[in-house]
């Protein structure tokens, strides 16, 4: 659980942090009285339904000229659906529009059930309906639903190949720019910021008149443990191609294998897959069977391969090997598949929590190269996984040998058989055992290893538990929140700015969102701050980085968020953690 302490700021009264916010419809030009009209209906609505409420809801309905306060056709589109799809469920209409798969492809046939039950004591009486961007457009007839009469139809129709796949999650359809999101929802030109509607159908209420009930295709199914569950049906490509890294790091030149999934969106396909390596990049392993092979000196090096998928969902990996010569630093290795001779670029990925839908976004199918001038010495290293990052996985491309140290490898393995030992972001946080090991750890730091604890929280609600390091510092709620924020060598001579790798100005370019978070604070004098940085028109602060030598060995915190920074191939960010990890060797 966490709370709001207001710190600064006129409090004088203050109930809760959103005083002096406004959330109407004053907001919109011309909203007074729309959101007056709102208040009233909420206020006289009745569950058992009335007859001057549902002449008032008529009212506020035909009166509703939403082109007055949004000009963007989508949205008076979407508004003008909510209200419609509101006076049905006033009058007792519940509709579902169900298919038996979650996923379908453009181009296919899929099957799917319209379920209209009217709840009311009313008899309604349902028009005309039909679909959306389906090629099949059925219509059927017009007929009465009497009290808890449902109309069920089941079709099969073919969605309309000329429509666009789901967005997945349109706001991050463009990169994102200067930390917002680059989608513009009131140009006129934007494409609709909601999910496509499937099922039409038109009703006439009892003194009310015709409305338009629409809803969007949804795939249905029961959990034994939490019943009926809803998620939206997502159009996919034909095929998907997913990449397990989204930036690769090469130290000097060793070679790296690299594996491409592609799954298959629909029955009996065949796809061609490409893959183009820019130049400085050489695609360099024959393995498939009808693989052709294609060097080009001055542009790129190209590996092409078929497949057949038998069904749809089948997965099959394709796994080659990328080496760079000397004369590139960064690249873009591109993967493209062609289904009957179109073009298609893109994977898939899903975010599932109980407490939103499940989101599906189609990310392009390409790996950013780096190639890295990183010098190191050590490599068996240790790491406490913390809150889900991927710091570990990077740490191996650079040549580690990153072994996972869970509790039971904490508390009976030999620590000194790592060369360092890192914690990932928020371990004290997530992990209730980790502070009984803190005299096992410190043992270790004295002992000549180097402990590098990356940023963990800390609030009123809940304090760490414990000291992470061998003298006493605080974790605070400061951060530098500009990833440009200039980064001052307080300690230019010290061996973390200078060992192996010669830290510069240079390294702190290219980084993305934010310079650090929960800084120190309040650190032991047998404690370093090598770094300091500032917001632009803030004090600057030391907190990023402090370093303490205990014993034969170094421990190291950083709010520095290499979290981010290493899986988005930020080269700075690899040299700097190289360094931390190398102190004194």
């Amino acid at each position: 659980f966490e709370y709001f302490k207001p710190v600064k700021g006129d409090t004088a009264g203050l109930k809760d942090i959103f005083v002096g916010m406004d959330f109407s419809w004053k907001r919109v030009k011309g909203g007074e009285g729309v959101g007056e009209s709102i208040e009233q209906l909420i206020k006289n609505f009745k569950p058992q339904g009335d007859l001057q409420f549902s002449t008032n809801l008529k009212k506020f309905h035909d009166g509703f000229n939403m082109r007055k306060l949004l000009v963007v056709n989508s949205h008076i589109r979407y508004y003008y659906t909510v209200l419609d799809n509101m006076m049905a469920s006033y009058f007792g209409i519940h509709y579902e529009y169900l298919t038996t798969e979650p996923y379908c492809t453009l181009g296919d046939s899929i099957s799917f059930q319209t379920t209209l039950l009217n709840r009311s004591q009313e008899k309604i009486l349902k028009d005309k309906g039909g679909f959306n961007n389906f090629s099949d457009n059925y219509e059927d007839s017009t007929l009465e639903l009497k009290c808890n009469q449902a109309f069920i139809r089941k079709t099969k129709a073919k969605i309309d190949s000329k429509i666009y796949s789901s967005e997945g999650l349109f706001w991050l359809k463009e990169p994102i720019k200067n930390n917002l999101f680059n989608y513009d929802f009131y140009s006129k030109n934007s494409q609709a910021s909601y999910p496509e509607y499937i099922s039409v159908n038109y009703l006439n209420l009892p003194n009310f008149g015709r409305i338009l009930v629409k809803s969007h295709l949804q795939h249905k199914w029961v959990d034994p443990e939490k019943g009926e569950l809803y998620r939206p049906v997502v159009i996919t490509p034909p095929v998907m191609l997913n990449v397990s890294n989204n930036a690769l790091v090469f130290d000097g030149y060793v070679d790296k294998k690299i594996s491409i999934e592609l799954v298959a969106g629909k029955d009996n396909l065949d796809v061609l897959l490409k893959i183009f390596a820019p130049k400085g990049w050489q695609i360099t392993e024959r393995i498939e069977k009808n693989e052709k092979l294609f060097f080009d000196t001055y542009l790129y090096s190209t590996v092409e391969n078929e497949f057949k998928f038998k069904a749809k969902k089948d997965k099959q990996i394709f796994n080659f090997t990328l080496s760079t010569d000397n004369t590139t630093d960064t690249g873009l290795l591109r993967i493209v598949a062609y289904v009957d001779g179109v073009e298609y670029t893109k994977g898939i990925k899903e975010i599932k929590y109980d407490h939103i839908p499940i989101q599906t976004l189609f990310p392009e199918a390409e790996i950013k190269l780096i190639r890295l001038d990183v010098k190191k010495k050590l490599k068996r290293i240790g790491y406490i996984p913390g809150a889900g990052d991927e710091v570990a996985p990077c740490l191996t491309q650079l040549g580690y040998e990153v072994i996972t140290l869970t509790d039971d490898v904490l508390a009976k393995e030999n620590l000194g058989q790592f060369e360092a030992i890192l914690t990932g972001v928020r371990a004290y946080n997530t992990n209730e055992k980790l502070p009984t090991f803190k005299q096992k750890l410190m043992d270790y730091v004295a002992n000549g290893g180097n402990l590098i604890v990356q940023y963990n929280t800390n609030s009123w609600a809940g304090p760490l538990s414990s000291d992470i390091g061998p003298y006493k510092f605080k974790i605070t709620r400061e951060r530098i929140t500009d990833e440009e924020a200039k980064v001052n060598f307080e300690l230019p001579n010290h061996p973390v700015l200078n060992t192996p790798n010669k830290i510069t100005d240079k390294d702190f370019e290219g980084w993305i969102q934010e310079r650090s978070i929960y800084h120190a604070g309040d650190w032991d004098s047998n404690y370093v701050a090598p770094l300091s940085m500032a917001d632009p028109g803030e004090k600057s602060n030391k907190g990023a980085l402090i370093i303490a030598k205990h014993g034969k060995g170094h421990f190291v915190y950083s709010g520095l968020v290499f979290f981010r920074q290493l899986p988005a191939g930020v080269p700075g960010a690899y040299r700097l953690l190289v360094n931390m990890i190398e102190l004194g060797k």
